[in-house]
């Protein structure tokens, strides 16, 4: 291999390394870009309707502003509230979910019994250190607020003059392949735009029915359960299943038999959402498979916590359309 080779691939396997080194800051700058496309194509369409730009940069701004707004307010608040809550009757309500199995266990099998107090008393602790851990996620309200100012910020200002970021993009690219970068540029954007439009409908039909269901089960923090289960479609295979622990842990801090129903509550919205997605007439998503999707969810969160879970969907489209657009097309000429 030339010594200008070797150069060259020094310089990438250094760039990986420095990319994986700000993996964090990379995330959030491709969470902003994620967030700032549909603006932007709100922010188009207003000027395309007559309105002039700042008046449509206005309109996406306050647009923008006014759901983040909402998004906090629902959820924020009454799950801080709910996790404090459960945080201090889980121990009580362990002991007696215990003392209802071992008198269950002293009717049914009076000579073979198990060690059911030995193992509450094990499992007690452990259940208050975990529900604590995950309380402390939300007590670093400094680190939260920063990240969401940054992200807040970068989207605005990515979707207020997004023609200079993409320039300087493809700047980055030889003079002869920038206009083709551009058009794959724009079939990532329309990509992109398909999956949210898709994920969003996904979110109103699921916070809607949850919002039902949960009010007629007589369930509290009803909008904190309905605007968690309905931003977690974001993350499809995982996210229905996390959107069920919040209304689990409301039904066993106020009548464990609405465990059940809950459970089943859930089953059926997922079932209905899906037959009407089926039926109605929104843009498709590319498809992805569940297996390869699976894996990726788990080697990103696993990579990057939390930011690397609720983009690995995009990110996954993203090195879809590389591949196909820049490796197979343009490199192996493959159609």
């Amino acid at each position: 291999m030339k010594l200008g080779r070797w150069i060259g691939l020094v310089a990438l396997l250094g760039l990986l390394y420095l990319l994986w080194r700000i993996r964090q800051v990379v995330l959030l700058i491709f969470a902003a870009i994620v967030l700032a496309l549909p603006f932007n194509r709100l922010t188009r369409r207003l000027q395309r309707s007559g309105m002039g730009r700042r008046a449509a940069i206005t309109v996406s701004v306050a647009t923008f502003l006014t759901v983040l707004f909402l998004i906090v307010g629902l959820l924020i608040p009454p799950l801080v509230t709910q996790i404090r809550q459960v945080a201090w009757l889980l121990p009580s309500e362990l002991a007696q979910i215990f003392t209802w199995l071992n008198w269950q266990q002293t009717q049914w099998f009076p000579t073979d019994r198990l060690p059911l107090d030995e193992i509450a008393r094990q499992i007690r602790p452990i259940a208050s250190w975990l529900i604590q851990s995950f309380f402390s996620l939300f007590s670093d309200l400094v680190t939260v607020a920063l990240y969401l100012l940054l992200l807040v910020v970068l989207t605005i200002m990515l979707f207020t003059n997004p023609t200079a970021y993409r320039q300087g993009l493809v700047q980055f690219f030889p003079a002869f392949y920038r206009p083709r970068m551009h058009e794959v540029l724009t079939q990532w954007e329309e990509t992109l735009v398909k999956w949210m439009q898709h994920t969003t409908l996904d979110m109103l039909l699921v916070s809607g029915l949850s919002t039902i269901g949960l009010a007629l089960v007589h369930l509290p923090f009803v909008l904190t359960h309905a605007t968690l289960a309905g931003l977690l479609e974001a993350v499809p295979i995982v996210g229905p299943l996390l959107s069920l622990t919040s209304p689990l842990i409301a039904a066993l801090i106020d009548a464990p038999g609405k465990i059940l129903l809950v459970i089943g509550l859930y089953a059926g919205i997922h079932l209905l959402k899906g037959i009407v997605m089926r039926h109605w007439r929104s843009p498709q998503p590319p498809a992805l498979l569940p297996a390869l999707l699976l894996l990726a969810q788990l080697a990103f969160a696993f990579a990057a916590g939390i930011w690397g879970l609720l983009l690995a969907v995009p990110i996954v489209l993203t090195v879809k359309i590389l591949i196909r657009e820049i490796v197979l097309r343009d490199v192996y000429q493959t159609r």
